[in-house]
């Protein structure tokens, strides 16, 4: 009843919609205050409402801001900080989120470029810390003409480029890798001011299930916003009494949007492998549809109870075709043999 090519398109649109919630959760500031805290040497050890209140240059956006430039034409040099870079030689890049901080209460001021990055895919040919050394290493290059012209390249702001990896390897979650410049002595010592050479540092956060007890500060927030051990409600509550966001801080439906896509990921997985284990013993092909189906209405049934929300509202947050929608109304409504 529910084909490949219908789950898959529908996969699709949620991973849209996941991406886009992502997105918009990654300009909150009070998300940003707490990785610039946990992540980045200049703001360790400030006040999180002094970050949000007092460090960022504007309400950080996402979405597709152009900015180009190009060496060969000096009329199109960068004016401002976008979310989309663009050069005529190297190609276009669209950034998650960009923007430019202060350290609050330094007694010099201190400004930084920061990119932060969600990914979720973990089966990349690459590994992620590279992509962030390009994202610096663009980061930079496009401060010619905005924060500097000419030789002056004492004006270069330091670039941080911060990854979120949801979804990583278990071997990987919960934890956190920093990737810096340091300065080498291979004849003889010569004293360098760290300031000089210190301009870029790239940070992979993978991400580990909420419900972990090792894991706190920063890898505990970020497990309780992008995973799906603890609903919603709970996480939030949490969040507010923990981490000081504010009460109702949250966008409900971009929140259910991005948990919705590890919810469906999860429950047609289990399906799927549900299904093959069935379809051993009835038939591959009947197996696997009816682990496909079973996945619908688990995915479905969770999104609907653990948001406290009806089977109708659940269906439209998971993007289900009529035909999806028909086949979930008989079955939750009138549950069918298990298999």
């Amino acid at each position: 009843m529910v084909c490949d090519e219908v789950g898959a398109e529908r996969q699709k649109r949620l991973r849209e919609a996941y991406d886009a919630a992502m997105k918009r959760l990654l300009t909150d500031k009070y998300i940003l205050a707490h990785l610039l805290i946990a992540c980045t040497e200049e703001f360790s050890g400030c006040a999180l409402l002094d970050v949000v209140n007092g460090s960022f240059d504007g309400d950080p956006v996402y979405g597709e801001i152009g900015l180009d430039e190009d060496t060969t034409n000096p009329c199109l040099a960068a004016q401002s900080l976008g979310q989309e870079h663009t050069t005529s030689t190297e190609g276009r890049i669209a950034y998650d989120t960009r923007f430019l901080v202060r350290v609050p209460k330094s007694d010099a001021p201190i400004e930084l470029i920061v990119n932060v990055e969600g990914q979720r895919d973990s089966s990349l040919p690459y590994p992620i810390c590279r992509r962030g050394w390009f994202y610096c290493a663009r980061m930079i290059s496009a401060q010619k003409g905005s924060v500097f012209v000419h030789s002056e390249y004492e004006k270069i702001k330091k670039v941080y480029s911060i990854w979120i990896c949801i979804d990583p390897p278990k071997y990987a979650r919960g934890t956190i890798q920093k990737y810096s410049i340091h300065k080498e002595d291979y004849v003889g010592c010569l004293g360098v001011e760290k300031s000089a050479y210190d301009v870029a540092s790239v940070v992979v956060i993978n991400v580990g299930e909420s419900c972990n007890a090792n894991y706190n500060g920063i890898l505990k927030m970020l497990s309780l916003i992008f995973r799906t051990e603890v609903q919603i409600k709970e996480s939030h509550e949490i969040l507010v009494n923990e981490f000081g966001f504010p009460k109702r801080h949250f966008n409900q439906e971009g929140a259910m949007k991005s948990w919705a896509m590890d919810l469906e990921i999860a429950a047609e997985k289990k399906g799927f492998e549900q299904g093959i284990e069935k379809g051993i013993e009835k038939g591959i092909e009947k197996g696997i549809e009816q682990g496909i189906e079973k996945g619908l209405l688990d995915m479905t049934g969770r999104v609907m109870h653990g948001n406290g929300i009806t089977l109708e509202r659940a269906m439209v947050i998971l993007g289900l075709t009529e035909e999806e929608k028909k086949f979930v109304r008989l079955h939750l409504d009138h549950p069918v043999e298990s298999f």
